[in-house]
């Protein structure tokens, strides 16, 4: 059985494991999403950045599933020293 949007997830995560291999933990957060948007962009991953919520959601991650209106959502810290 596939998953939901197997082939398009593993990509994504694989390009994230990447920027974070390349640029290791400990940067702002600015410059993970420049990373990223420059890769997606290479690989044509479709992507809205800095999508905007109110703040009473910022606290819940399931909020922020519910209200983004996306097939899938990946959650990624780049802080840790391993993805």
């Amino acid at each position: 059985m596939e998953l939901f949007r197997e082939k398009e997830t593993y990509k994504i995560i694989g390009i994230c494991m990447d920027v974070h291999s390349y640029l290791g933990p400990g940067l702002l957060e600015v410059v993970y999403k420049d990373a990223l948007e420059i890769e997606f962009k290479e690989n044509n991953i479709q992507f809205e950045r800095e999508k905007e919520f109110s703040n009473e959601h910022n606290e819940q991650v399931l909020n922020y599933v519910k209200l983004a209106k996306s097939e899938v959502v990946l959650l990624v810290n780049f802080q840790t020293i391993s993805l």
